[in-house]
């Protein structure tokens, strides 16, 4: 089989995301968010450009010190949006 793209992967992490925070629960669309960046980050590092790393990253640094799951949910895909939106269209 394919491998997920990282774009793919990140989309469907919006995907699963975006209805838990309407429902109420943004602690769990965070967790959604920072799983996928965080498998991102540890299985592909190596399809991601340094500064798409290091975006990542400070955004999983920065969620962590947030005071409120809604904060922390839009930092994660703050930095989810901007990714994708460096990525080839290809991917």
């Amino acid at each position: 089989p394919r491998p997920v793209s990282i774009a793919a992967a990140l989309q469907r992490a919006i995907e699963t995301g975006v209805p838990l925070y309407n429902a109420g629960r943004a602690d769990r669309c965070g967790d959604v968010y920072e799983t996928a960046i965080t498998s991102i980050l540890l299985l592909a590092p190596d399809q991601l450009s340094e500064p798409q790393q290091s975006r990542l990253i400070r955004a999983l640094q920065t969620a962590r010190k947030d005071d409120s799951a809604s904060a922390r949910a839009w930092t994660l895909r703050r930095a989810i949006d901007a990714t994708m939106l460096t990525m080839d269209a290809a991917d």
